[in-house]
């Protein structure tokens, strides 16, 4: 499926021990609409936790494309975590990458790379790996956890004195 704006790339994508996984979709835009994005955020969250062990490595890379299939490609961003226990990957709902890259993916088309129309994400496991993904490209910030400042602050609450005190 190519998507005509950005959106979802990857829905609940498992991504199988010592494999090489495709988005199951692509988003096609030409390079000069992708110049209007200078807020586009790559998120990439955990649905499912890992498994494997401590030495398994899970890579997910942004490519422009020449083709829907991802096979002439350039990287545009990757991130390799190493560790099924790893914070990002060993809780569901945790973001594995969060990352704006909007002005990085500018910067990669203006190198000329115009004959490479299509976006997606290849995700490698290693051998004894395992983990399932959302994957998605989008013009807003995501949110965070409701409230993670106040429940999690580290100041806590402050005291008040009663009047007359």
């Amino acid at each position: 499926m190519i998507l005509a704006k950005p959106g979802v790339l990857g829905k609940a994508l498992v991504c199988p021990s010592a494999t090489s996984t495709d988005s199951t979709n692509v988003i096609q835009m030409a390079a000069t609409d992708w110049a209007a994005y200078t807020d586009l955020w790559w998120v990439v969250d955990t649905v499912a936790i890992a498994t494997g062990d401590g030495s398994d490595t899970y890579q997910f890379q942004l490519l422009l494309s020449a083709e829907a299939t991802l096979d002439t490609n350039v990287e545009v961003l990757s991130r390799t975590v190493t560790g099924y226990q790893a914070w990002s990957l060993g809780t569901a709902g945790n973001h594995i990458i969060c990352c704006n890259i909007g002005k990085m993916l500018n910067e990669v088309i203006g190198t000329g790379l115009s004959d490479k129309p299509y976006v997606g994400v290849i995700a490698i496991v290693s051998s004894g790996g395992a983990v399932t993904v959302d994957i998605s490209l989008s013009p807003h910030e995501p949110p965070t956890t409701p409230h993670a400042q106040i429940v999690d602050s580290n100041v806590g609450i402050p005291a008040m004195a009663s009047a007359g005190s």
